[in-house]
């Protein structure tokens, strides 16, 4: 990732260059968790809220109308991502205590072999959305959350 990229993601957090860099290697970490036994959801959550935070890696905080199906899920975005985003894939992110803390959108294809749960879309783009339960304060800065309290289902 070029350096002009980074210094424009910092802005998504209000935190700086810190916070900019920081979500970069948090979203990476985050992926990596995949990897990790008991982690990827098979199924998407049972309850969820009727809206969710979705953070763009390293980018903007929006808002996603969910609309759960029999089997799977679709978030909606309210709002459009910046024209030269092309989202690929969602992660819907859940703390091991059941609550549900939004989702991220990477502009990569989802991890190979985790399940689909459902749909992310943002406009005309329609990207499978995966998921996985973990405590998402090892992969953030403290200072500059992911899902920001304020932003709660």
């Amino acid at each position: 990732m070029s350096l002009p990229i980074l210094l424009a993601a910092c802005g998504g957090h209000g935190g700086g260059a810190s916070c900019g860099f920081a979500s970069v290697a948090g979203a990476n970490l985050l992926l990596g968790a995949f990897g990790e036994p008991n982690q990827t959801l098979s199924a998407p959550p049972r309850r969820l809220p009727s809206t969710l935070p979705v953070r763009l890696v390293a980018g903007s905080l929006y808002t996603g109308d969910v609309a759960p199906g029999d089997s799977t899920v679709t978030v909606t975005l309210r709002d459009a991502l910046p024209p030269k985003v092309l989202p690929g894939s969602g992660v819907l992110v859940q703390e091991p205590t059941g609550r549900i803390r939004g989702v991220v959108i990477y502009e990569a294809p989802p991890v190979a072999g985790a399940p689909r749960i459902g749909t992310l879309v943002s406009g005309a783009a329609s990207v499978p959305l995966v998921g996985i339960q973990v405590d998402l304060a090892r992969f953030e800065d403290a200072r500059c959350p992911t899902f920001p309290d304020s932003a709660a289902p």
